[in-house]
C-alpha cells in the first residue's frame, strides 16, 4: 500500500510542525512550506496540500490560482486560524 504525501504550507512555523507529527504518525510522508515558493509549486504532484487561506505574503486563493495555472491537482485542505474580522 501506498503511503499518502502530504505538503504544508502556513506562515506559522509551530502549525507545520504540528501538522506535520501528526502525518508522521500516520506514517504520511510530509513537507512543510512557510512561504509560497517555486519549490512548493513543483512539490504538489499527486499529493494532498494543506493550505492556510491566510499566510503573510499571500493569501490561499492566490495560491490556488497559481496552482490552477499548472498540471498539478493536488488534493488541498484548507486550514486557518483567522480570527472574525
Amino acid at each position: 500500500m501506498q503511503h499518502a504525501r502530504v505538503i504544508v504550507l502556513d506562515d506559522h512555523a509551530l502549525m507545520c510542525k504540528t501538522i506535520e507529527r501528526f502525518c508522521r504518525y500516520l506514517k504520511f510522508s510530509c513537507t512543510t512550506f512557510t512561504e509560497w515558493s517555486d519549490d512548493v509549486l513543483h512539490a504538489l504532484e499527486d499529493c494532498i496540500f494543506i493550505l492556510d487561506l491566510k499566510l503573510s505574503d499571500m493569501d490561499g486563493i492566490d495560491v490556488l490560482h497559481r496552482i490552477a495555472e499548472t498540471k498539478y491537482r493536488p488534493t488541498i485542505v484548507f486550514c486557518s486560524g483567522m480570527d472574525e474580522q
